[in-house]
């Protein structure tokens, strides 16, 4: 009974995250799929970082660091303030370039700003190579959420088979519109919730 009212919410969860492509699918172009037509306002971007960047960070990484080493908490203070300040003044030209270029991936910008091919494939290396060791934690953290919740019914290993099949779902089904859409939600939830 204990893992009930977990599992229940987690459920509700995923079935409304895979509700939301329900209306995000039939994505035709690479574009469309990329960048969701550069149809998001401030509000959804905002709530898409808070979700992502603040859970990812805090719950996956830092939490257990600060608690491990204390210094780490203040430091996510100043990087989430010069990360989102970065942000504010890159975002609005990387976006007049992105609709009149059509640039629709950080390779292509770099490439285009620097006007060099070989800059485009190191940035689409470097991407693949930073990113996939922040997915292997991400991936083992949602087991663990999945056999803490659970009370271990569902064990750490299938977790993670679980998480990664129905975030592959709304993230392959629906491109950027879904994951921003589900951002929202999860940044509504996280901040009010």
């Amino acid at each position: 009974m204990e893992t009930a009212i977990p599992l229940i919410m987690m459920v509700l969860f995923f079935a409304f995250m895979l509700f939301i492509i329900r209306n995000q699918l039939g994505v035709k172009t690479f574009e469309e799929y990329a960048t969701g037509n550069r149809s998001f306002g401030f509000m959804a971007l905002t709530f898409s970082v808070l979700s992502t960047w603040c859970t990812g960070s805090m719950y996956t990484a830092w939490a257990g660091m600060t608690i491990q080493y204390g210094y780490v908490g203040i430091y996510v203070v100043a990087y989430a303030t010069i990360s989102l300040l970065t942000m504010y003044f890159v975002a609005p030209k990387t976006y007049v370039w992105g609709i009149k270029y059509k640039i629709a991936t950080q390779p292509e910008l770099m490439g285009f700003r620097y006007q060099s091919k070989t800059l485009r494939v190191l940035f689409s290396i470097w991407g693949i190579v930073f990113t996939v060791p922040w997915l292997i934690i991400e991936i083992v953290t949602q087991g663990i959420v999945f056999s803490y919740v659970t009370g271990g019914t569902i064990n750490q290993f299938w977790g993670m088979v679980l998480g990664i099949t129905i975030v592959s779902i709304y993230v392959f089904l629906g491109g950027m519109k879904s994951v921003v859409t589900a951002n929202v939600f999860q940044g509504i939830v996280m901040i009010f919730g």
